[in-house]
């Protein structure tokens, strides 16, 4: 747009410095003037303990179920309603076969399940716990750290994933998840609606190894990246 770019222009002029987290928002920006540095969300900054789950009751759980899959939807960007039902379809075949499902808040501060309680209510199985809360980052690597994969429609749930390696299928609500997917090396697990979950699923089931060793390769540059965020003089 002709305004945006008049925009850019005379922040451009005033030394105005502008950091991008992902490289597809930032080669979208840069074709309509905007000079700016590439860096990585600042939770990719955060250390992994790498220390048991702190939850009994889930390190309990764990031990009956260590084929698990985490699982983090969230209703903060997207309307979730019409989607439940896909939801449920994709956690049904996860349970026959041979998955159990671990139901995450996708906020680690976040007190809001009320969507997790539905599917907990209508799976009704012992092979589903349910998480209601997390207190820190930390808790939820150590839940992700165990899990095969992951699924979710939420950013910070799919970079937690990502600090311990774990896959996760995203669903995009804005562009920024296929510049992180990209950054990733795993841009075939970035959807677009949780109906393309499960033929996602079956098709990369056998080559999650792999994403898991891509995923951790490009990690530690991405740790550097959302350093920029700190250093306002770069």
């Amino acid at each position: 747009p002709t305004k945006l770019k008049r925009v850019i222009s005379r922040a451009n002029k005033a030394g105005v410095r502008f950091v991008i987290r992902d490289i597809v928002s930032q080669t979208r920006l840069k074709d309509i003037g905007l000079n700016s540095s590439l860096s990585a969300d600042l939770v990719f900054g955060l250390e992994d303990l790498a220390v048991e789950s702190s939850n009994s009751n889930f390190s309990q759980w764990y031990r009956e179920n260590p084929n698990f899959v985490a699982v983090g939807v969230g209703n903060k960007y997207r309307a979730l309603n019409s989607d439940f039902l896909k939801i449920r379809e994709l956690l049904d075949y996860l349970l026959l076969n041979s998955y159990s499902v671990a139901l995450c808040p996708t906020n680690c501060l976040s007190e809001d399940i009320e969507l997790n309680t539905a599917l907990l209510t209508s799976l009704n199985s012992q092979k589903v716990f349910l998480h209601e809360k997390f207190s820190s980052g930390q808790e939820l690597l150590d839940v992700l750290r165990n899990a095969k994969f992951g699924i979710s429609n939420m950013m910070h749930f799919i970079i937690h994933a990502a600090l311990v390696a774990v896959p996760v299928f995203g669903i995009e609500y804005q562009g920024k998840f296929r510049g992180l997917y990209e950054s990733l090396g795993v841009k075939n697990l970035c959807l677009s609606d949780f109906s393309e979950v499960l033929p996602s699923l079956k098709a990369n089931e056998n080559h999650l190894d792999d994403a898991r060793r891509e995923i951790n390769k490009m990690v530690p540059s991405l740790r550097e990246l959302s350093r920029v965020n700190l250093e306002p003089n770069q």
